[in-house]
């Protein structure tokens, strides 16, 4: 009897293993195959780093390149601290913005509603509505530049690109940088990374050249 509980808890716990192997494998190639696709599209170089643990665990390629004369990459990353580490979709884009601007538009759904401690060092800059407040945080260490940057229409665009998102829209050094919680998994997020690249863009041109296009309409 014994021999029999030990035997049927062995294979309980290999089925265990098997299952999520195979779901986390058929999540890698959702992923893989989203690199080769934003690859394609962007003319980006992806790479693939080695597998470990005897080529059972894969880990999330990266890209980069050249994309309408701008350096682009797109990673995963990781965040946060020892028990509660996560892993992020990051795209960055080099910009030819100040060096010294430091610069969060933060979108206040899921976690990002809790702020970070680096951000709370930032003065808050107010958006042209209450109700963009209640769903965007726009916070630097440079208000009046951004305050004189950042107009009510481009405004528009932020809420409806980045608000339907739990992401993060970075300016450190010079460098955008969209990030959001979770892999390259799946086509909605393969669509939602790729609406924010093309938002990164219009938000740099627009910053760089002062030159302000009306805000972005669905299609």
């Amino acid at each position: 009897m014994e021999i029999e509980i030990v035997v049927w808890t062995v294979l309980l716990f290999a089925a265990i293993i098997g299952v999520g192997l195979y779901v986390s494998r058929r999540s890698w190639h959702s992923i893989r195959a989203n690199y080769e696709i934003l690859a394609g599209k962007y003319g980006l170089e992806i790479t693939q780093p080695e597998a470990k643990g005897f080529g059972l665990f894969q880990a999330s390629p990266h890209l980069y390149g050249e994309w309408e004369g701008r350096k682009i990459s797109v990673q995963t990353v990781t965040g946060g601290f020892k028990d509660s580490r996560h892993a992020d979709t990051a795209v960055h884009l080099e910009t030819g913005l100040r060096q010294d601007c430091v610069l969060t538009i933060r979108s206040k759904r899921g976690l990002n509603r809790l702020e970070r401690s680096e951000f709370k060092k930032l003065t808050r800059v107010k958006g042209p509505s209450e109700d963009f407040d209640k769903r965007i945080s726009i916070a630097t260490n440079r208000p009046d530049w951004i305050s004189e940057k950042i107009t009510a229409s481009m405004c528009e665009r932020i809420l409806a690109d980045l608000g339907s998102t739990n992401g993060t829209i970075l300016l450190v050094k010079g460098r955008f940088t969209y990030r959001e919680l979770g892999l390259l998994n799946g086509v909605k997020t393969l669509a939602r990374i790729e609406k924010m690249i093309a938002h990164l863009k219009w938000l740099t041109d627009i910053l760089e050249d002062g030159v302000e296009e009306s805000p972005q309409k669905e299609g």
